[in-house]
């Protein structure tokens, strides 16, 4: 049966560890680490650490959360998997369309606002 007449979406995950809420400090990132990410200083951001602490046992992370991968099978990405077209073309024309959110957009966002640290993030994501 044709796979691209069935599927609606496609749908990947990555468990990362959250910093610590008691013990989390603001740090200002490499610049490099920045630039490798695709971010900027002057953004909106929180980029927190965890220090360590009895809460975390001394780790500066508890608990975790999900880094998401979506992609929304639209018309165009239905004909390129009739054509059967290659897993890079597929995501060049989603990332194009803006049919996909990637797990390194995702991750930079949970990292920007302070849930997880690039090493964390960086762990993760295939990059």
């Amino acid at each position: 049966f044709l796979v691209s007449s069935v599927m609606i979406a496609s749908f990947a995950q990555r468990l990362v560890r959250t910093v610590c809420p008691q013990c989390k400090k603001p740090y200002k990132p490499p610049l490099e680490v920045l630039q490798f990410w695709g971010l900027d200083e002057s953004e909106d951001t929180n980029f927190m650490q965890g220090k360590g602490c009895f809460n975390c046992l001394n780790t500066g992370y508890k608990g975790r959360t999900g880094i998401y991968e979506v992609l929304v099978i639209d018309d165009l990405i239905q004909k390129l998997i009739i054509k059967n077209s290659t897993s890079q073309e597929i995501t060049r024309a989603a990332v194009s369309s803006g049919t996909l959110n990637t797990l390194k957009e995702n991750a930079a966002d949970k990292v920007r606002t302070g849930m997880t640290t690039f090493e964390e993030a960086s762990s993760a994501v295939l990059i």
